[in-house]
């Protein structure tokens, strides 16, 4: 892996990976792909930035659902599984695609420090809170998009 100049051996942009995190992965955090954590945690930088993304997004769905009267759980692509809110899911995948572009701009722009990512016991990787406020700021989408979806589904539910 070739260093930009005047970085310190820890430091890279991820776009010089040839966009594979695969590459990334070992020098923050070791997968354990073997667990069962690893099935529902990210093992690696990439992945764990994308998964907080999504929580934003899953949390700003279910408050514009929430605001248009929606059942949360009542979905149609998922069953509701352990009180998670089905419909919030399967409104999510309208948004997806924007998230996952915003991720990847949010990658391709920035460089990255060992210390933005903690690997826990599990096997896991986790941000560090100064990378997590920096994810929310660059893929949070506007609350009118969200709101104009949930809108939709409503109107199309009621028509």
């Amino acid at each position: 892996m070739e260093l930009n100049s005047g970085t310190r051996p820890h430091d890279f942009n991820i776009g010089e990976l040839n966009g594979t995190v695969r590459n990334a992965a070992p020098i923050f955090c070791k997968p354990q792909v073997s667990t069962e954590a690893a099935a529902r945690h990210a093992v690696d930088p990439a992945n764990a930035i994308l998964n907080y993304a999504y929580a934003v997004l899953e949390g700003q769905t279910r408050q514009a659902l929430s605001a248009e009267g929606f059942d949360l759980a009542c979905g149609f692509l998922r069953a509701d599984r352990r009180r998670r809110g089905a419909l919030v899911y399967d409104l999510i995948e309208l948004a997806r695609p924007a998230v996952d572009g915003r991720v990847l701009a949010f990658l391709q722009a920035r460089i990255f420090h060992a210390g933005d990512f903690n690997r826990v016991s599990d096997g896991s990787c986790r941000l560090h809170p100064q990378v997590a406020r920096a994810v929310v700021a660059a893929c949070d989408l506007p609350r009118r998009l969200l709101e104009e979806h949930a809108v939709w589904l409503r109107a199309y539910l009621l028509q």
